[in-house]
């Protein structure tokens, strides 16, 4: 949260740009919209390695391609 944003995608690409992640780190995020979100984050140079769906949202971990 909050979600109905575009936070996640925008976090995930400064962690990268700004190489904050380390190479074993982990990103976790949480949204109510998992179609839009994984079609936001298609160009991020990412791995998506897991989701889990708890109620009424999935948990996306990602780690960074490499």
């Amino acid at each position: 949260p909050p979600y109905k944003t575009s936070y996640i995608q925008k976090a995930v690409k400064l962690i990268i740009e700004k190489e904050i992640l380390k190479e074993d780190g982990i990103i976790v995020a949480e949204t109510d919209e998992l179609n839009k979100v994984l079609k936001q984050l298609e160009d991020e140079n990412i791995n998506i390695y897991d989701i889990r769906k708890y109620g009424r949202v999935d948990i996306i971990f990602i780690k960074r391609k490499g």
